[in-house]
């Protein structure tokens, strides 16, 4: 009788619901901040994300290892939109010192 009662809740609900639980039960691989800066450039963005002085990200920039959306970052300066991803590439072999 309660393995029919389930069956039937499970019927109810819309794959938006069950992909939603599934959603819920993945691991989080990202933190989120709240950070205030006087301006929306990338490097300035990364630079109070991270916690770490800009020259560091102008290295990690003419290292190639910014990515914006996924693709190459062609401009330190490029001002980002809510809703961006901001990428910082790093192999093993290079630490952060945050």
């Amino acid at each position: 009788m309660q393995q029919e009662e389930e069956e039937d809740e499970d019927e109810g609900k819309s794959d938006s619901e069950e992909e939603f639980e599934d959603d819920v039960t993945t691991e989080k691989n990202h933190k989120d901040l709240e950070k205030v800066v006087s301006c929306l450039r990338y490097d300035m963005i990364m630079k109070a994300g991270l916690d770490v002085a800009r020259n560091k990200v102008e290295d990690a920039f003419y290292r190639n290892e910014l990515r914006l959306n996924g693709e190459k970052l062609w401009k330190k300066s490029r001002t980002v939109k809510a809703g961006d991803t901001l990428d910082l590439l790093l192999d093993d072999s290079q630490a952060l010192n945050v």
